[in-house]
This record gives C-alpha cells, structure tokens and sequence, in this order.
C-alpha cells in the first residue's frame, strides 16, 4: 500500500520547483565548468618548468629547451605523448662532462607516480635500453638509479613532477645532489 501523497498549497510547490531548477542550473553550470578546465589543461600548450638552475654541480647550462619543445622530446625519448603542464629539458656541459636534466610537471602528483611506475615497470621487463633500475635515499628522497647508453641515470617524483637526471659517470651523484636541492 503506498503512503498517500502530502498535500502542498501552490506557493510550496512553486517555491520547491524553484529550488530544483536552481539546483539544476547549478549542476549543469559546475559540470560546464569542470569540462572547460579539463579541455584547457589537456587540450592547452605546455609551459617551462620554474627554478631550472643555470649551474648543475659546477656544469654550465649550455642549451635549453621547454614547453612544448621539451615535451615532445620527453614523448620521442619514450616513444608516446605523456601528457604534461610544464615540461623543460637542460643541457649542461663543460670539457670531459655531461649531464641532462629532464623535467616534467604532470597536473597532479598521482599521475607522476603512475609515469614513474610505468617507467620502472619498463626497464624491470627489460623494455628499455637501461639496466634495471636500483631504488635509494638520498635526502630523504626516494630516487631510482640506472645505467645506460654510458651514462648514469637517476631520476624521482617530486610532487606532480617527474624529474630525470642522465650524467657522466664523474658528475652523477654530485648532479643528483644539486637536482635533489633545486626539486624538494
């Protein structure tokens, strides 16, 4: 048996179709907005990343890329988009040593962690021209080591960003030290 329905005088009903449509409205104008800003930040150009240092553990910046630029290197190097907001590749160098930094802001820091994991999943599996990479702290950071096309390589998650650091055997871990300074 169904409960017989509450009888409202005309004023009640108005006022409630009223707050309805409101709420529908709203609704449809939070939902309008939320696509706007998720078109914009997938759809959108990326940036340079901030703080890159002129100097890496003594190495001069030497070349520069970003935005979109270093994006698309970062999506050569991997060989598919990875969706960045900010990306910039560093080129530091002086007579006998090398080191590139390569950094990348994902939106949000979720998504960093699933590219690192990715990343690692992929040189365990042997998917990369990289040993399998090695995991320590350093600075209370967590940060995975690597060797590869004759350098070594570190790279972490740092909030929403992914930063990667290639370098020369003798400019390695004093690069990583100065990386792990600039990216805290």
């Amino acid at each position: 048996m169904l409960p017989e329905p509450v009888q409202t005088d005309a004023g009640s009903r108005r006022r409630l179709i009223t707050r309805r449509v409101i709420l529908i409205a709203l609704g449809i104008l939070i939902l309008t907005g939320a696509i706007a800003v998720f078109a914009a930040v997938l759809l959108g150009r990326p940036g340079p990343v901030a703080g890159i240092p002129d100097v890496l553990a003594g190495l001069p910046l030497t070349h520069r890329l970003d935005g979109a630029e270093a994006a698309r290197e970062i999506d050569r190097l991997h060989g598919k988009t990875i969706r960045v907001r900010a990306a910039t590749v560093a080129h530091y160098e002086r007579p006998g040593s090398v080191a590139m930094l390569y950094v990348s802001d994902a939106y949000l820091g979720f998504l960093a962690e699933r590219q690192l994991q990715a990343m690692t999943d992929g040189m365990k599996k042997g998917e990369s021209p990289f040993a399998p990479p090695r995991e320590f702290q350093q600075a209370g950071q967590k940060v995975f080591w690597t060797l590869g096309q004759g350098q070594a390589h570190f790279f972490y998650r740092q909030g929403s960003k992914v930063i990667w650091l290639a370098a020369d055997d003798q400019v390695g871990f004093p690069s990583l030290a100065a990386t792990l300074r600039t990216f805290r």
